[in-house]
């Protein structure tokens, strides 16, 4: 039909030209895998998906072998949701379930380059279920939520893909944790 339908995540770009979201084909509950990310230029009142153009050549295929033996992302195959641009506008993470998606999936988060269209996948969390909270100022890490043990704790997940780094006290539960990229 044409139409989308919000599937609940949306973020705006830095300078305000832009919006990402994430739509599915139906409005369903059980239609949640059908989840792609677009960009909408507000400008020109276009709208393309973000894997449009892309180069998912190696940069998007992970260096460690496939979890549960279920394949890496695939486009148009694995749920895309959670969009988010860096504070500079020129790059866009954003997480990916796997291929093909279950209600247990698992998540890995991407970044790709919205200028020069290179992606890349980020090293793994160690529960697979990263949710994405925000961008540090400087662009260099994201910063996600990930259950640890019988707790959630704060990731530091560097962009050039070095090992995510657990932030804050081990004993501490955090729920609900959101950033300013401003600080």
């Amino acid at each position: 039909s044409g139409r989308m339908n919000p599937g609940g995540y949306f973020d705006w770009s830095p300078d305000g030209s832009k919006i990402a979201f994430v739509s599915q084909e139906k409005p369903g509950t059980d239609d949640w895998p059908s989840q792609r990310i677009h960009i909408l230029d507000l400008s020109s009142r276009s709208v393309r998906p973000l894997t449009s153009g892309l180069d998912l050549a190696d940069d998007c295929k992970p260096k460690t072998p496939d979890y549960a033996g279920r394949s890496a992302w695939k486009a148009g195959e694995s749920a895309e949701l959670q969009p988010m641009f860096s504070p500079d506008g020129k790059s866009l993470a954003f997480l990916v379930s796997d291929a093909p998606p279950r209600w247990s999936y698992s998540r890995r988060v991407f970044v790709t380059s919205l200028v020069g269209k290179r992606c890349k996948a980020l090293v793994e969390t160690p529960d697979l279920q990263p949710t994405l909270v925000g961008w540090s100022s400087d662009g260099k890490h994201l910063l996600a939520t990930e259950a640890n043990g019988t707790t959630s704790r704060i990731l530091a997940l560097p962009v050039d893909r070095r090992p995510p780094l657990f932030l804050g006290s081990e004993t501490i539960m955090v729920r609900g944790a959101r950033s300013n990229a401003s600080r």
